[in-house]
């Protein structure tokens, strides 16, 4: 377990997030929030109005190990589940890597095949998208 200062957070390398409690005088596992299949914390952070700000677990547990993500780069979960935050389950990579991830592209167009828009979406969506996604689009 190491602590991340520039966050107030102690993080374990199994992707369990951790803060110290005055009161109780020990660290308490922190609550994490699940959206879009990825899990977020709350992080007292110095640059931030209100102290607080919303943060991806992934991106927590790099950044404590292994320091900033580079400009370019983003994380990839290597078994492809969201909310498997291990160290060894991250890795580094290129926005393009990650979308040529097979099993992410996979995932990607099985995502698509169940897409209907809504009424006022058809509205909005150009004839090229209409074409695009023609068959998908159910009247």
């Amino acid at each position: 377990m190491k602590y991340n200062e520039k966050y107030d957070r102690w993080v374990s390398k199994d992707g369990s997030i951790y803060r110290y409690s005055k009161s109780l005088k020990r660290l308490i596992k922190c609550n994490l929030s699940n959206s879009c299949g990825y899990l977020y914390c709350h992080v007292r952070c110095k640059d931030n109005v209100r102290n607080y700000k919303r943060m991806r677990v992934n991106k927590l547990v790099w950044e404590t190990f292994n320091g900033d993500i580079p400009d370019g780069f983003e994380l990839d979960h290597i078994n492809t589940i969201r909310t498997d935050n291990r160290l060894d389950n991250l890795k580094l990579v290129t926005h393009k890597e990650n979308m040529n991830n097979p099993i992410t592209r996979k995932n990607i167009s099985n995502v698509h095949k169940g897409w209907n828009p809504s009424q006022e979406t058809r509205n909005r969506m150009s004839i090229a998208q209409r074409k695009r996604f023609g068959s998908l689009i159910i009247e």
